[in-house]
């Protein structure tokens, strides 16, 4: 927990002291008081700030407007630079090679008006998820949904030594090209390419070929993943969960392509598999955190920023929360992601209140005690269908992930 106590000395302490400094003069309502219930009311749940604003001390008789117009205010300070960058760094790994990322996106509801003034229900979050920390590396909202021109904007903050693993909506040749030069990278491609329609029906696993895309000339690996039938209907229920079937996910057989020549079939099937971490990652940071529904009005006039702070505060707090987990399970004390989170909540409230290093440290060993170790019980359920065993404790996402990881490469 050493390493979160100093996050918070270093980074979140003088960030609080920042937000304070915004309120000039003495009034009515106190912003730090603000902040407390805007971390309080970052949980997937509607009506949470009528329910928590009562549990703030010096704002339980604040109007709807006094507090927006405070939130508002805090969303104006900005929040990636101040905390994101340094949360992704909580936990570092030193090995050698650069890192690898996961890219995915998902669609979040809201309520704004474009550029053009024209209504919009939706935005996609954008994420690079290093698999290594399970910590989210770098986010961005996209306001036209389009997880490409995302992609490309993240990869100019990364090196030539990082590897992006993606799966089939980003294997498209003109994002291929995007990326060669730039980042190595990992991507399934979808069976609608020329090259997968050339190498799938031949005999070999892996090939190198010449490719040329508008005057971009590259080198790409290919590489058959072979995955079993079981899996096969994981991958298809898991999808059209999320509302992204395809027909793609029918076939026994997978395509991967990479600009790594030096990449061995088994060494590709690894890190594929990984890749479904962001998937969980995504799942637990919905159920957790206030990023589904990021904002619940539609008459905020800074209605972006307020996505965009939501947004980041939630996955700072998703990144504390992991490492958290990620501590405890290192020492074979696992618990709930969902308690980390609630406890990391908590935390920072009372560390707005008092931010000296003594509290500090004592509520990191609070927490610590707070956190109860998780078990995984059967309960026995008597129905009308009879009696049946049912494991409780897990997420379903947790399911899902272990089920991928087991993957037999046999037809």
């Amino acid at each position: 927990m050493k390493k979160i106590i100093k996050f918070i000395e270093n980074t979140f302490v003088p960030y609080v002291n920042e937000v304070k400094s915004h309120q000039l003069r003495i009034t009515k309502y106190k912003i730090e008081n603000m902040f407390r219930l805007k971390i309080r009311i970052t949980r997937d749940k509607l009506h949470t700030r009528a329910l928590e604003q009562v549990n703030v001390a010096g704002i339980e008789n604040a109007g709807s407007s006094a507090i927006s117009y405070w939130i508002s205010k805090i969303a104006k300070i900005g929040i990636y630079n101040q905390l994101f960058i340094k949360s992704r760094d909580i936990y570092k790994q030193n090995k050698p090679g650069g890192r690898i990322l996961a890219a995915d996106g998902t669609v979040i509801s809201t309520h704004m008006h474009n550029k053009h003034g024209i209504s919009k229900g939706s935005l996609t979050v954008c994420a690079l998820l290093n698999i290594d920390t399970q910590l989210f590396h770098d986010y961005m909202i996209a306001d036209d949904c389009n997880e490409h021109t995302s992609l490309i904007k993240q990869v100019l903050k990364c090196t030539r030594d990082d590897l992006i693993i993606a799966d089939r909506n980003y294997g498209k040749y003109c994002l291929l090209a995007q990326l060669y030069g730039h980042v190595g990278f990992l991507v399934r491609i979808s069976k609608n390419m020329n090259i997968y329609k050339n190498f799938i029906n031949s005999p070999e696993y892996s090939v190198i070929i010449d490719y040329n895309h508008n005057g971009v000339k590259m080198r790409l690996k290919l590489i058959k993943y072979v995955i079993s039938k079981a899996t096969r209907e994981r991958i298809k229920t898991y999808m059209f969960d999320i509302k992204q079937s395809s027909n793609d996910d029918d076939e026994s057989v997978f395509v991967l392509c990479t600009n790594n020549l030096n990449m061995s079939e088994e060494i590709a099937g690894q890190l594929y598999r990984r890749r479904w971490n962001i998937e969980t990652g995504f799942r637990a940071l919905k159920s957790n955190f206030d990023v589904r529904t990021p904002v619940k009005v539609s008459n905020c006039n800074t209605i972006t920023e307020m996505v965009e702070y939501t947004v980041g505060l939630s996955i700072i707090m998703y990144n504390i929360s992991q490492h958290i987990k990620y501590t405890r399970d290192s020492e074979k004390r696992e618990c709930r992601f969902s308690h980390c989170a609630i406890q990391t909540r908590y935390m920072l409230e009372q560390i707005i209140i008092n931010p000296s290093l003594i509290n500090i440290t004592n509520l990191i060993h609070e927490l610590s005690h707070r956190l109860k170790t998780h078990l995984i019980r059967s309960i026995r359920w008597i129905t009308m269908w009879g009696n049946h065993i049912k494991n409780r404790g897990r997420y379903k996402s947790k399911k899902t992930i272990e089920s991928l990881n087991k993957v037999d490469n046999t037809k």
